[in-house]
C-alpha cells in the first residue's frame, strides 16, 4: 500500500503542512492483523520545494506528536538547526499557484501569463525575503506607465498578496508585504475610453435589440455585464429603483454574490424612465423572468459572449475598428455623467458597488477638475486684496 499524499489530520492547526502520520508503503495488508505492530510514518518537509522527510514510530500518538513539533518549528521560521532558505520570488510564485487546489486550469493558465509576461523582468532575482512593499507599489506604479490593464494589475497583487499569505504559514516570512500597501494610492485605474454622448448614439442606432438594450441599461445605471445578465423581475423594487443581489457568473456556477460582497448584501441603484421601459418591456416578453434570457435554454441568462460578439459587430458598423467601445465602458459612461451634475463621490461609489471610496476617486479623480475650479473660485471670492490694505505699525 502506498503513502497517501500529504494531507491534514482533524486533530493538527489548519494551517499545518506538515502532513499525516501514514503507515509504510513496504505495509503488507495481508500479514497485518487487527493488533498490528508495522510502524507508522511521519512524512513533511522540511521547507517548499524539500524533499519529503519519513520518521517511523511505533504508535500513530507519537508520530503525530512529531508532526505538531515539525509544524511549531516551522511558524518560528526554522526547521531545527538549519534555517530555511531565502527561497527566489519568481519560482516562490509559480510553485505557490501552481499548488493552489481551488484554481481552475484557466485561471492557473492566466496567472502563469501574468507571471511571465508582466511580473518576471521586475522580480528577477529577488529573494522571497527581500521583497517590501514600497517594491509592490515601485512595480505597480510602472506597469501602469506601460499600458498593463489596471484588472491584470489588480490580479498580479492578489497574486502575490495570497503567495504571501502561504510563505507566512511555511514559515518563509514573518509579515505581508502586500496587506497594507497603497496601490490604490500610487495606481491611477483610469479607464482607457469612456464613451461619449455621440459614440452612444452611434452604436445604439445599429446594434441589435438585445445588445442595444443591454448598452442602454449599463450607460443607465452603471451596473457591470453580470449584474446586468442576472436581472429579474425581483430586482424591480418600484418605478425608479433597482434592488441588485446577485451576478452572473457562469465559471462559479451561475447566479452568485455580488463581486466582493458578503451574502445578503444588496445596492439600490437608480432607473431612468429609459430603463424602465426596457426592462418591463422585456419581462412582459419573458418565459422566465430574467431580463436576457437564453434562446436555448429560458430558465438561464444569456451568456456574455452573446452581447460580446453583438458589440463587436455594431463596432464595425459605426468605424470602430480599434475596439475602444466596450459595454464596461458604459458604467463608466454612467459614473462620469453623475459626476458632471455634482453627484456627490460618496454616492457615486455607492451605486456603482465600489468596495472602497479610494477605488471611486482613483478611476474618476481626473473628471474632478470642475468641482476643484468651483472650489478655487468660492475659496478666493471674498478674500480682501493684501496690496490695498495700509499696513499698522
Amino acid at each position: 500500500m502506498g503513502i497517501p499524499r500529504e494531507g491534514r489530520d482533524s486533530s493538527m492547526p489548519r494551517q499545518t503542512s506538515a502532513g499525516t502520520p501514514t503507515r509504510p508503503r513496504y505495509h503488507d495488508p495481508a500479514k497485518c492483523g487487527k493488533r498490528c505492530k508495522c510502524p507508522f510514518v511521519a512524512r513533511y518537509r522540511p521547507y517548499p520545494g524539500a524533499k519529503p522527510v519519513e520518521e517511523t514510530f511505533p504508535t500513530k500518538t507519537e508520530a503525530q506528536k512529531r508532526l505538531d513539533e515539525v509544524w511549531q518549528l516551522k511558524q518560528g521560521g526554522v526547521f531545527g538547526d538549519v534555517s530555511i532558505p531565502n527561497m527566489d520570488l519568481l519560482a516562490y510564485l509559480r510553485e505557490v499557484t501552481s499548488r493552489r487546489r481551488r484554481l481552475s486550469a484557466a485561471s492557473r493558465s492566466r496567472y502563469d501569463g501574468h507571471l511571465r509576461n508582466h511580473l518576471a523582468a521586475y522580480i528577477k532575482g529577488i529573494k522571497v525575503k527581500d521583497f517590501t512593499s514600497l517594491k509592490l507599489t515601485e512595480i505597480t506604479d510602472a506597469m501602469y506607465k506601460t499600458d498593463v490593464d489596471k484588472h491584470m494589475i489588480g490580479q498580479i497583487v492578489s497574486i502575490i498578496r495570497y503567495a504571501y499569505d502561504r510563505a507566512m504559514t511555511d514559515g518563509l516570512v514573518s509579515r505581508n508585504p502586500a496587506t497594507g500597501a497603497e496601490v490604490d494610492h500610487n495606481v491611477t485605474h483610469r479607464p482607457k475610453y469612456i464613451p461619449t454622448d455621440e459614440d452612444l448614439a452611434a452604436i445604439v442606432a445599429v446594434a441589435k435589440e438585445r445588445c442595444r438594450d443591454a448598452i442602454i441599461i449599463a450607460a443607465g445605471t452603471g451596473l457591470r455585464l453580470s449584474e446586468i445578465l442576472a436581472l429579474d423581475s425581483s430586482c424591480v423594487l418600484d418605478g425608479t429603483t433597482l434592488r441588485i443581489t446577485r451576478q452572473w457568473n457562469q465559471s462559479e456556477g451561475g447566479l452568485v454574490r455580488l463581486k466582493m460582497k458578503g451574502e445578503g448584501f444588496f445596492r439600490d441603484v437608480p432607473m431612468p424612465p429609459q430603463v424602465r421601459d426596457i426592462i418591463k418591456r422585456r419581462l412582459k416578453e419573458s418565459p422566465s423572468g430574467f431580463v436576457f434570457w437564453s434562446p436555448k435554454n429560458a430558465d438561464l441568462p444569456i451568456t456574455k459572449a452573446v452581447i460580446g460578439n453583438e458589440l463587436r459587430v455594431a463596432r464595425a458598423a459605426i468605424g470602430d475598428l480599434e475596439g475602444k467601445i466596450v459595454l464596461h465602458g458604459f458604467r463608466h459612461y454612467a459614473a462620469s455623467k453623475m459626476l458632471a451634475a455634482g453627484v456627490d463621490i460618496w454616492e457615486v461609489a455607492k451605486i456603482l458597488g465600489h468596495e472602497d471610496i479610494r477605488i471611486t476617486y482613483a478611476t474618476y479623480a481626473h473628471l474632478l477638475r470642475p468641482r476643484f475650479d468651483q472650489a478655487f473660485a468660492a475659496l478666493s471670492a471674498n478674500l480682501p486684496n493684501a496690496g490695498n490694505l495700509r499696513s499698522v505699525a
